[in-house]
């Protein structure tokens, strides 16, 4: 759904969890400069204005509980 990456749908998970880019990091093992592009990545893929929208959104879609 969306065309997310499966990390992207790692970071979403994350992102719905209220976790900031760099938690998202500590918890992925990657940079927080990469966790920033995928969350950067999501909102443009959702179509939404920010990272509480994208969370919005992936909670009505259903990409996330």
């Amino acid at each position: 759904p969306y065309d997310l990456t499966a990390r992207e749908r790692e970071v979403l998970a994350l992102l719905v969890e209220g976790q900031t880019n760099r938690r998202i990091a500590e918890t992925l093992f990657i940079s927080e400069s990469t966790a920033s592009v995928h969350v950067s990545n999501i909102i443009g893929k959702l179509g939404v204005s920010n990272r509480v929208e994208a969370a919005a959104a992936a909670l009505r879609s259903g990409l996330a509980r």
